[in-house]
Parts: structure tokens; C-alpha cells; sequence
């Protein structure tokens, strides 16, 4: 994504803080406690972080901070954002940190070229997270030349999804004014919703859980021998590690 001048910022919106029991802890969400476990596992992998990048131009001071106002402003309206892990004698929780702060990080890459900034982006990217810390997202901001700069976004799975992620980008470009103002994210209802999930009664024998009745019958067809290739050894350690390839669609396609 790529933004133009930022002369004609809008004020930050006044809000009012979220209504949540920012001290009471909170259950994880069942999507929520697997994420948590391969963290324990694994607390120096990136693999589960979300990337968000995109370009501005002009000079630093006017939008350095504006963009500061917007960042607490957002924290403000969604208690989520502010939101850290702990472990507890009765498995793992969340809950608010009203202390918490935005955490953005400026660096120097003028000298750097292209492919060196996308590598350098991606490795700060995968710094892990102290899940005991909030705010589990941060933005990294790398200066360019010419007054231009790049942002690059990047939260913890545990918090958010590309969906939620979306919706709170939406919410700051429509700040900035560059997409039209909608309505305002309601992420409120998330810590209330997963202690509901939580205080849920499920049976402790698995083959008593729908789920399980509905996966085994969905499962039925699927052939006792596949056809996938094998003749790659696999590795005693999951690395995580992934490549992309990019190409460009016709119009016709």
C-alpha cells in the first residue's frame, strides 16, 4: 500500500475507552490456547507473525506525530490491542494493560537498496514477542530517501488475524484520509466472548464432542493411501521457514 503526502491529516478522532474489566483475566480462545502452545514450544519463531507493509512520503515531523495520536487513539478504543498473555496454575489467560504503549521503532535504511530493505523488514519482523508484555504488535517505521519512508505493521497471531488486522488498517487509513470514514471496529466483545468459550461444557471423551461426529463423517472417503510425494526426507526440527513466488495474472485470467 502506498500513501501520498500527509498534509491534510485529520484530527485524531476523540474516543472513549473501551468498557472491560482490564484487570480481570481472562480465558484464551480455543484457536487462541493452540497458538499459545507452539509459542512455548517454539518462543523464538516469527512464522506466526502478521505483516503489514506500506510507503509514505514527506517530511517526518507533521505525520512522526500524528501517527503517534492515532496509535494510542486505537489502543484506547480496543482494549485488545493492549492486551498480554500469562501462564497460570490453571493453564494460560489474558488481560489488559492499561500501562501499555504503543511500540514503534524508527530505522535509518537510506543506504540500504531494495532487496536489502525487504530482508531487513523481514527479519524485524520475526523478533518474537514477550507474549507477558503488552502490546504484542509493534510498528517498525524505516527511513528512505527523499522523505519517503516504509511502515511495516506487525502483530502476533495470538492477537489478531488478517481479517481483524484489516479492519483495524481500515479504521487508521480512513483517519488519514485515505478511504472513506466507515463505522468504527467493535473488537469489544472478544475477552467477553472467550471466557463464554471457555465456561462452555464440553465432555472430556473427544468421540462425545460434535466436532468429532462431524470430522468423522466428513472424513469418511478420504483414501486409507494418498498420492503425495514423499521423496523429500523430513526434517527431525520444523523450521518454519517458507519461500514466495510472485507472478502477474492477464486480464483475461
Amino acid at each position: 500500500m502506498k500513501a501520498g503526502p500527509t498534509d491534510g491529516l485529520r484530527p485524531c478522532p476523540p474516543v472513549e475507552t473501551a468498557q472491560v474489566a482490564h484487570h480481570q483475566v481472562h480465558a484464551l480462545a480455543p484457536m487462541q490456547r493452540g497458538l499459545w502452545v507452539l509459542h512455548q514450544v517454539s518462543p523464538g519463531c516469527g512464522a506466526f507473525h502478521l505483516l503489514f507493509t506500506l510507503s509514505v512520503s514527506g517530511p517526518a515531523l507533521p505525520w512522526q506525530a500524528a501517527s503517534s495520536g492515532l496509535l494510542q487513539s486505537l489502543m484506547e478504543q480496543h482494549p485488545l490491542l493492549r492486551v498480554r498473555m500469562q501462564h497460570c496454575p490453571a493453564g494460560p489467560t489474558q488481560s489488559v494493560d492499561d500501562d501499555a504503549q504503543p511500540d514503534v521503532r524508527w530505522i535509518e535504511a537510506t543506504a540500504l537498496s531494495t532487496d536489502e530493505l525487504r530482508q531487513q523488514i523481514r527479519r524485524d519482523a520475526r523478533t518474537p514477542f514477550n507474549l507477558e508484555q503488552a502490546p504484542l504488535w509493534r510498528v517498525h517505521i524505516y527511513r528512505r530517501p527523499d522523505l519517503s519512508w516504509v511502515i511495516a505493521v506487525v502483530a502476533h497471531h495470538l492477537l489478531l488475524d488478517f481479517w481483524s488486522l484489516g479492519l483495524l488498517l481500515a479504521q487508521g487509513a480512513a483517519w488519514w484520509g485515505l478511504l472513506p470514514a466507515g463505522g468504527v471496529v467493535d473488537g469489544q466483545g472478544f475477552l467477553p466472548w472467550s471466557d463464554a468459550q471457555a465456561s462452555a461444557h464440553e465432555p472430556e471423551v473427544p468421540e462425545q464432542q460434535p466436532w468429532f461426529t462431524h470430522w468423522q463423517h466428513a472424513l469418511d472417503a478420504v483414501p486409507a493411501v494418498h498420492s503425495l510425494p514423499l521423496d523429500h526426507a523430513r526434517s527431525m526440527h520444523t523450521e518454519y521457514e517458507g519461500s514466495s513466488q510472485t507472478f502477474r495474472l492477464s486480464q483475461a485470467a
